[in-house]
């Protein structure tokens, strides 16, 4: 099997386990910064540069888009890096998530603001795919 199926094989099967699955939100407080909005977290990997680096520009330019409803977090889950950015998750409600996520990055999850995965989207997406679920986040809260 090539590297590209086995990726997309993976890519779906994660799809259907986490978007489908609902993620009950960590039990420590939200970080203030972040309370209040809809949450997109970037899981990526420090060492993943083709895909990784893909994805970065286009997610930020559309949580731009929403200014002060959005905010965006990435999580770097390289071994040397992983400590501290389980700590950012567990504050931001979503160390479930993130902890789900690594086997395949980069990895969106968008959340509502009392942290309840909207989806989460593997791999590289389409702008008009990370707005359409940002979108279902802030009509639900």
């Amino acid at each position: 099997m090539t590297r590209f199926a086995l990726f997309m094989c993976t890519a779906v099967a994660l799809t259907l386990t986490v978007s489908t699955a609902s993620i009950a939100a960590d039990k420590a407080p939200i970080a203030p910064d972040a309370a209040d909005r809809v949450l997109v977290v970037m899981v990526f990997d420090g060492g993943c540069h083709l895909w990784c680096d893909e994805v970065r520009p286009i997610i930020s330019g559309v949580t731009k888009q929403y200014g002060d409803k959005v905010v965006l977090r990435e999580l770097d889950v390289q071994k040397s890096a992983l400590p501290d950015s389980l700590d950012k998750a567990k504050g931001l409600g979503v160390k479930s998530f993130v902890e789900g996520a690594m086997s395949l990055v980069p990895t969106i999850g968008v959340f509502t603001q009392d942290r309840k995965l909207i989806r989460s989207i593997p791999g590289v997406g389409k702008g008009d795919t990370y707005k359409k679920y940002i979108e279902r986040a802030l009509k639900a809260g």
